[in-house]
């Protein structure tokens, strides 16, 4: 069992059904070019109108594409990702460094965390985090869907102190749904896929082979909650007190969902931080976390 814990095995497998991204239709061209087709409809007289039997029988004619058929959403989806992602980064970071203290972190996070539990403060998050939303006039999360994310951190709060304060026994499960209930709200204020709570999968996003101790994921896997939060941030910010570094990620959400993964529970601890030195003791191989580490220096214009 220990061996199979600490193995260091991935494997990989091409996804054969239906991609989550396209690269090869240039959706906003055809939304632009479908859009002035229909302005070129509303144009016409009675008489030229009746030379078509509807107006979709006019947009085909034209040379449209149907950007609802089932074929057409990953280039959909893939537009709507990297439009984000170009928000993110073209726009002025939202981050800032929160001085808690050191000594009394756990109940200062707490604060912080119960502290957003309230609509107003979650519908302005909304259009905060999803930069494409924010340039809509009148768009946003509704008071509904806000009260839905509210009380799912409510829960994850109260499932996480729940297992906190819980025997050994519970400890495990009430940390998992307090992980899942948070990651529901961290979903929908940051997917730029996803619009509300109702529109989530049921599945977790990643499957356990017991057989093997492996996790398996990405590609043509059942797509939820994991895969839900690989693809809410297309961009990541790496963040100090000095310093700043932004990062696209789209390229990389693309390979994720190409390729399915094997991968053993030894491959993902080596890649938690706080596990860095005992994974070494381990197994005797290095971690793949590796500590980000920044000089500061002095470069005279030329």
């Amino acid at each position: 069992m220990l061996t199979e814990l600490i193995s260091d095995d991935v494997s990989r497998v091409e996804a054969s059904n239906q991609p989550m991204f396209r690269t090869d239709i240039d959706y906003d061209m055809e939304l632009k070019k479908r859009n002035d087709i229909v302005a070129e409809w509303k144009r016409l007289t009675a008489d030229e109108r009746s030379k078509f039997r509807s107006q979709e029988e006019f947009e085909k004619n034209r040379g449209t594409i149907n950007l609802k058929a089932e074929d057409v959403i990953p280039a959909k989806n893939f537009s709507l990702v990297s439009r984000e992602a170009k928000e993110r980064i073209a726009s002025a970071n939202d981050f800032r460094l929160l001085p808690l203290d050191g000594l009394d972190f756990d109940d200062s996070v707490l604060e912080i965390a119960e502290s957003i539990e309230n609509t107003a403060d979650i519908r302005d998050l909304y259009r905060l985090r999803k930069k494409t939303v924010a340039k809509k006039p009148d768009s946003g999360i509704n008071t509904g869907d806000a009260l839905r994310l509210k009380n799912c951190f409510t829960q994850g709060r109260e499932l996480y102190l729940a297992g906190k304060n819980g025997s050994l026994m519970v400890k495990p499960l009430n940390f998992f749904y307090a992980l899942t209930a948070y990651s529901y709200g961290i979903i929908v204020l940051n997917n730029p896929l996803r619009y509300s709570k109702r529109n989530l999968p049921g599945s977790h996003g990643m499957a356990y082979l017991p057989d093997v101790i492996q996790a398996q994921f990405g590609g043509d896997s059942p797509r939820g909650t994991f895969s839900d939060l690989v693809t809410s941030f297309p961009t990541h910010i790496v963040k100090t007190v000095g310093h700043e570094t932004h990062i696209d990620c789209v390229d990389s959400l693309l390979r994720f969902y190409e390729t399915k993964f094997n991968v053993s529970l030894g491959v993902l601890i080596s890649m938690i931080p706080e596990m860095a030195d005992y994974y070494k003791l381990t197994t005797g191989r290095n971690s793949r976390c590796h500590p980000l580490e920044i000089t500061n220096a002095n470069t005279p214009r030329r």
